[in-house]
């Protein structure tokens, strides 16, 4: 296998765990917590905990998917010769990392700080700017990944 191919490989697993994780819990998991869990301290708790969770993934996913995409860049002979598809892939991928470093510094640690204080009005809030957030993100996949696919099959 070539380094290419190797990176390539990265960049897909790790878009694959990133945005299956956010497609899986809020459309998945959140919506039965709050239809089967009517006591918001343990709903909101296992929230917590599943982001606290998710976040150690997105974390190594957001480094390999910037590392490869970048080193993507770099070995096509730099941002110059990309081909639209590749801009969108990459302006789209980048500001979606952005997106998930401010879900994790703002609503994420309120959220933390709210479960631990019990203030469960404040980390339901949090809660849902977190879903919100990630639901944008969602959004953001679909042009990102199908531009990938142009990219490199078109």
């Amino acid at each position: 296998m070539s380094l290419m191919s190797l990176l390539l490989s990265l960049h897909v697993i790790a878009a694959i765990t990133w945005i299956g994780g956010i497609f899986l819990i809020d459309l998945f998991l959140a919506p039965v917590l709050r239809r089967h869990l009517t006591d918001p301290a343990a709903r909101l708790s296992i929230i917590h905990a599943l982001f606290r969770g998710f976040f150690a993934w997105v974390w190594l996913a957001g480094a390999a998917l910037l590392s490869s995409g970048y080193w993507a860049v770099f070995r096509f002979g730099g941002f110059a010769a990309l081909s639209p598809a590749m801009w969108v892939m990459v302006a789209g991928g980048s500001f979606m990392v952005l997106l998930a470093l401010y879900v994790f510094f703002f609503p994420f640690l309120a959220l933390h700080r709210a479960v631990r204080a019990a203030d469960w009005p404040g980390a339901a809030k949090a809660a849902g700017q977190i879903r919100w957030l990630s639901s944008v993100n969602l959004v953001l996949a679909v042009p990102v990944v199908l531009a990938g696919v142009r990219a490199f099959h078109g």
